[in-house]
């Protein structure tokens, strides 16, 4: 046989064991008969050729290519190559589930009993297409639910069992404290409602008489546009008056009116020394000491002296109406006339 015959024989030879090799790899045995099936999904993430097709866990085939749907570019459809074949229903359902934390996608095959003739899915045929969670592929539909009605009742319990009396836990402390909060935050929400309703009057007379006062202004505003006119008028006087003379004499004025104050309080405090003088005697009076004190206080001396002045009087009174009886004038020689009590002589009467 020429050489060039055997190797076009092992090139033949090696090119069908690489054809072979690849749709083995890929999960398509090229001397068994298989079954092609389609599903169609929203989502194939994680979801390759070569994933696998489970039977109640058991491999049947695998994927064989994933495309987009033509008439709906939002679906891909998959097709699945079974290398065993199993009178499948027309009711059959292709889940799509993960195998685990890293075990990437499949799609397990589900269906309730075994069909017969008609009822059975044809070469090509499309099957309906699920996706299920991580979760519910790991633990399965009956003891998900399980799962979750745990879940909720520990929940639950948990949260019945927040801000429990006598628990030193933080959570219960802060839950009990958060309850006083929202208490003490009611009362005051109270309080200040019935604080508004009995304001509520009082606001309504104060926007009364807010309105009032707008007005009032609306009703003077041409009074108040001739005030501004005046203002601006006598801003303008004063801008072009010479107010420097003014200023200056009235640095004056205000310099003797200081030298003027200077003078004052000198003379009040010579005064206030005078009052503290008269403040000592007063209180030397007072405490009977030094001559005028005792002779204010000396209450014998003042009878003497009401006295004496007493007598002085009378004395006065009688040389006026007896002048005879003090001084004798006699121009022919002296009489020895004998003095006769007047019988209404003051000097005698009480």
């Amino acid at each position: 046989m020429p050489k060039e015959a055997r190797l076009g024989i092992l090139a033949i030879i090696i090119i069908a064991a690489s054809i072979y090799g690849y749709k083995f790899v890929v999960g398509q045995n090229l001397f068994q008969k298989s079954l092609t099936f389609k599903t169609i999904y929203d989502d194939v993430t994680a979801l390759t050729p070569s994933s696998p097709v489970y039977v109640n866990g058991l491999k049947v085939g695998a994927i064989s290519a994933i495309d987009i749907n033509p008439e709906n570019v939002r679906q891909m459809i998959v097709t699945m190559r079974l290398e065993r074949t199993f009178p499948l229903p027309k009711n059959t359902v292709a889940v799509q589930r993960s195998e685990g934390l890293v075990g990437g996608k499949g799609i397990a095959l589900k269906f309730d009993k075994v069909c017969g003739g008609s009822d059975c899915l044809q070469n090509g045929d499309f099957i309906n297409g699920e996706s299920q969670g991580l979760i519910g592929a790991m633990l399965g539909e009956d003891d998900l639910g399980d799962m979750a009605s745990t879940a909720g009742n520990m929940i639950s319990d948990a949260l019945n069992s927040l801000g429990k009396e006598g628990s030193e836990a933080a959570l219960d402390v802060v839950i009990r404290e958060l309850s006083v909060t929202m208490e003490n935050m009611s009362k005051l929400t109270e309080t200040t409602n019935k604080m508004m309703q009995r304001s509520a009057a009082d606001f309504n007379k104060s926007f009364s008489n807010l309105e009032s006062i707008t007005n009032n202004l609306s009703q003077s505003n041409g009074q108040i546009t001739k005030m501004l006119s005046n203002l601006e008028a006598i801003t303008t006087d004063i801008k072009d008056a010479n107010l420097g003379n003014t200023v200056k004499g009235a640095n004056e004025t205000i310099t003797e009116a200081q030298q003027a104050m200077q003078k004052l309080d000198a003379t009040l405090e010579e005064s206030n020394k005078t009052f503290k003088q008269l403040n000592e005697v007063i209180a030397e009076v007072q405490n009977g000491e030094g001559s005028l004190a005792k002779l204010l206080n000396d209450k014998h001396l003042y009878d003497n002296l009401e006295s004496t002045s007493k007598n002085m009087s009378l004395l006065l009174q009688d040389l006026r109406l007896n002048p005879k009886r003090y001084v004798s004038i006699s121009v022919f020689g002296k009489g020895n006339k004998e003095y006769v009590k007047p019988e209404d002589d003051p000097a005698y009467k009480e």
